[in-house]
């Protein structure tokens, strides 16, 4: 579990619901999604979803440089996603 400021942020266990709900059905009514751009994506998981449409690129920007490679090497719920040469990352 992920809490910032006492407040949980997200789970193993269930994070997958969120990030289905907040991906799939935008992406769904897409025409075209070659260039993907992700707002405070965190732990990866908005990514890892993405890839699963095959863009050509994503931009992920987030603020904590850290948290970000944490959640990448020590959680891993991004499946790998944050390592891959289609993602992008900037802080």
């Amino acid at each position: 579990m992920i809490f910032m400021n006492n407040c949980l942020q997200s789970s193993g266990g269930d994070e997958y619901i969120y990030h289905d709900a907040l991906v799939h059905p935008l992406v769904e009514h897409l025409e075209c999604m070659d260039r993907v751009l992700i707002l405070g994506g965190g732990e990866g998981c908005t990514a890892r979803e993405v890839l699963k449409y095959d863009p050509a690129f994503i931009l992920q920007i987030d603020i904590d440089h850290k948290f970000v490679k944490w959640c990448s090497d020590i959680l891993q719920w991004d499946d790998g996603a944050l390592k891959n040469n289609k993602v992008h990352l900037i802080y």
